[in-house]
C-alpha cells in the first residue's frame, strides 16, 4: 500500500503528524495501525456512555416539562 495513502487516511482520521510519522516508521504497521484503531474504538465508547447520560437526562427533562416536576 502507498505511504501517501496511509498518510492521508490517517490525518482524515485525525491522527498527529507524529503519529503518522511514528506509524509509516514502524516495521509492522498493520499491528500499530490496529492499535491505534482500539485505542480510537475505547474512546468512541467513553463517549457513547457519555451521550447516553446526556440523552436519559433529556428524557428526564421532557417527562418534567410534560408531566410537571416529579424528580427531585
Amino acid at each position: 500500500m502507498r505511504e501517501q495513502y496511509i498518510k492521508d487516511c490517517l490525518k482524515d482520521g485525525g491522527c498527529s503528524e507524529e503519529e503518522i510519522n511514528a506509524c509509516l516508521r514502524d516495521r509492522n504497521r498493520q499491528r500499530r495501525i490496529a492499535s491505534m484503531r482500539a485505542k480510537q474504538l475505547e474512546i468512541v465508547h467513553q463517549e457513547q456512555a457519555k451521550l447516553a447520560c446526556i440523552d436519559h437526562l433529556c428524557h428526564e427533562l421532557r417527562k418534567e416539562k410534560q408531566h410537571g416536576n416529579y424528580k427531585k
